[in-house]
């Protein structure tokens, strides 16, 4: 909602919070068709809706005047599900970060 926006800008102190996104949040759904030996149809399935997502993703990101890097850079390099040393799956972005991705429009 926030890069919908035509003026962007961050108060001092304010956050702007990037989360990757994932397809896969049913676990039940995931394990049963594990269990079924399904694992390719579903890996297909999320290969596919993944793609749309991003191809989406990019395009809007194009239209509203901001950097596509940002999903390359950042957002499509946090984990969508919590793992790793930190089990993060969001990012604040840094001022710089703002700037160079054009995240923000008034600075």
């Amino acid at each position: 909602m926030f890069m919908g926006g035509i003026m962007r800008d961050v108060d001092p102190g304010g956050l702007i919070i990037v989360q990757m996104f994932t397809f896969t949040g049913d676990r039940d759904a995931i394990c049963q068709s594990v269990a079924r030996g399904e694992v390719a149809d579903l890996m297909d399935e999320i290969a596919v809706e993944s793609a749309r997502l991003a191809s989406e993703d990019n395009d809007y990101l194009i239209r509203m005047g901001a950097s596509r890097a940002l999903l390359t850079d950042i957002v499509y390099r946090q984990s969508a599900v919590p793992g790793g040393a930190d089990r993060s799956t969001r990012r604040c972005l840094t001022e710089a970060e703002l700037r160079r991705y054009n995240v923000v429009t008034t600075r």
